[in-house]
């Protein structure tokens, strides 16, 4: 009870400090993420952060391969759709690897063979595209690709979904008891100091 108290005392006397501070947190964050480090720090982190990660993963996955597929069935060039998937990414990692990936293209490689050097690409995506080029249906290929990673991507939205729900709830209850514990608490003790 006494921490709380002290908690909710020194935020009622410091409000001017801590608006000043968030406000000068936000600021300083929109900085450093519009900048070309930031940007690439962030979009990089986006792809690590356990769970979330491989969700991202999934749904970028499936963004490109979709846009690649659409472009290459409209007998766009292999090496403006690349540039043209990578930007509907929105993430610059992927379009400094698709970059590379358009190099190796143009020098006479396979798209799977310069997309296996990179590690963002499944090996799953990586070999379904090399049938797809090998029979002369990459588009038909990169569509099912797209696909697949959609789904995946649902259904760990659907296998998230299911495992917050109970945390959140197992949370406010505890969130809810040392609320009560702090108020009454000290009633009891006072209770008892009386009885004796």
């Amino acid at each position: 009870t006494l921490v709380m108290l002290a908690i909710s005392d020194f935020a009622k006397n410091n409000i001017l400090y801590e608006i000043i501070l968030i406000i000068g947190l936000i600021a300083g964050f929109k900085v450093f993420a519009r900048s070309a480090w930031g940007r690439h720090f962030i979009d990089g982190l986006k792809f690590k952060i356990p769970i979330f990660g491989k969700m991202v993963v999934k749904s970028t996955i499936a963004r490109f391969c979709k846009t690649l597929g659409t472009l290459t069935k409209n007998s766009v060039q292999l090496v403006d759709a690349l540039t043209i998937s990578a930007e509907t990414a929105n993430n610059v990692v992927i379009q400094e690897i698709v970059e590379n990936v358009k190099k190796n293209v143009t020098g006479g490689a396979s798209l799977a063979g310069s997309m296996q050097d990179h590690a963002i690409f499944p090996i799953m995506m990586v070999k379904m595209i090399a049938v797809g080029e090998r029979s002369g249906a990459m588009e038909i290929m990169l569509e099912k690709v797209s696909e697949f990673y959609d789904r995946q991507f649902n259904s760990s939205i659907d296998g998230l979904t299911s495992i917050i729900e109970p945390v959140l709830m197992i949370g406010l209850g505890a969130i809810a008891l040392i609320v009560v514990l702090a108020v009454y608490l000290p009633i009891f003790q006072m209770s008892g100091m009386i009885g004796e």
